[in-house]
C-alpha cells in the first residue's frame, strides 16, 4: 500500500526508498516455488536452498575450478532464512567422470558403479570452500539482521562433505556452471 502512495505522488515507487521495501525474492515462498531456488537439503526442521541465478565462475583452471554462489538456510522453528555466500573450490580429479575413468568404469551399470563412486567420494569429496552467513530474513523476505553492515563473521570452513548440504549445493552450482555432474 505504501508504495502505491509513493507511485500515486512520485510517480514511480522504484525512485523513493521508503525503508519499508520488502524483498519478496527472499520470501519463503519464492525459495520454494521460484524455479531459480532448488532445494540443496530438507528435514522437518530447515531446508537449504540455493539461487541457480547467483552461480558465477571465480577460476576456470582445470582440473581447479572456483565457484560462488549463494544459499538460504531455511529455520522453520526459529523462522528466519540466513543469507550465505559460498566460495566453492573444485578438484576435477575427484569428480563423478574422472573416478570412472580411474577406475575403468564406463561398462558398468549405474548400480554397479555407484557403491564403487560413493566410497571414493566419501574419503574425498573434492569440494572445500568457505560458507559466510550474510543476512537473515523473515519468512515474507523482510531483512531482519545484516551480519556483513555489522561486521559479524559467522562461517563454515572446510571440506564440504560427501551428501552434506554444502556439498549437494555446491554439486548443483557446478552443474548450473558447467552442465556436467560433479
Amino acid at each position: 500500500m505504501l508504495k502505491n502512495l509513493v507511485k500515486k505522488f512520485f510517480g514511480s515507487s522504484e525512485a523513493v526508498s521508503t525503508g519499508a521495501e520488502t524483498s519478496n525474492v527472499l520470501s519463503l515462498y519464492a525459495l520454494q516455488h521460484a524455479e531459480h531456488f532448488k532445494c540443496a537439503s530438507s528435514t522437518d526442521e530447515s531446508a537449504m536452498f540455493i539461487d541457480l541465478n547467483s552461480v558465477r565462475s571465480v577460476e576456470h583452471n582445470p582440473p581447479n575450478y572456483t565457484l560462488q554462489f549463494n544459499m538460504y538456510l531455511v529455520e522453520y522453528k526459529k523462522k528466519h532464512t540466513i543469507e550465505w555466500v559460498v566460495t566453492a573450490d573444485y578438484d576435477y580429479e575427484y569428480s563423478v567422470s574422472s573416478i570412472v575413468k580411474k577406475e575403468n568404469l564406463k561398462d558398468y551399470s549405474r548400480e554397479q558403479a555407484k557403491p564403487i563412486i560413493v566410497k571414493h567420494k566419501e574419503q574425498e569429496s573434492g569440494i572445500k570452500g568457505i560458507a559466510r552467513a550474510t543476512k537473515y530474513y523473515d519468512f515474507d523476505g523482510n531483512l531482519e539482521t545484516d551480519l556483513k553492515a555489522m561486521n559479524v563473521n559467522v562461517k563454515h570452513e572446510g571440506a564440504f562433505e560427501y551428501g552434506d548440504p554444502f556439498y549437494t549445493a555446491a554439486h548443483y552450482a557446478f552443474d548450473r556452471a558447467y552442465h556436467v555432474f560433479f
